[in-house]
C-alpha cells in the first residue's frame, strides 16, 4: 500500500511540474505570433491600440489590414480620449 501511495504521489508531482513548466500561455503565444507578422507591402507595421488600466498598459485591439495602420490607430486614440477623457490610450508597433 505504501508503494502504491508513493507511486501515485510521484506521478501527481510529475504531472504538476509538467503543467506548470510546459503549459503554453495563449496570450503570450499570440503576442509572439503577432511579432512575426511581416510588414505590409508599404513597410507598415501592425499596431496595438492600448489603454492604461490599473495594472499598466493593456492591449485592447490589434489593428492590421490597412495601408497605414498607425493612422487608424491614432484616430482611435482620439475617439477613446473623447469617449473616456480620464483614461490614457496609445498605439504601439506590434511587429
Amino acid at each position: 500500500m505504501k508503494k502504491l501511495i508513493l507511486i501515485l504521489l510521484t506521478a501527481a508531482s510529475a504531472i504538476a511540474i509538467y503543467y506548470v513548466n510546459f503549459k503554453s500561455d495563449p496570450v503570450n503565444d499570440f503576442e509572439k505570433a503577432v511579432k512575426n507578422i511581416p510588414k505590409n507591402s508599404l513597410g507598415g507595421s501592425v499596431y496595438w491600440y492600448e489603454m492604461k488600466g490599473f495594472t499598466g498598459w493593456e492591449k485592447v485591439i490589434l489593428i492590421f489590414g490597412y495601408a497605414d495602420n498607425l493612422e487608424l490607430c491614432q484616430y482611435m486614440v482620439k475617439i477613446g480620449k473623447k469617449d473616456a477623457p480620464d483614461r490614457d490610450f496609445k498605439c504601439t508597433a506590434a511587429n
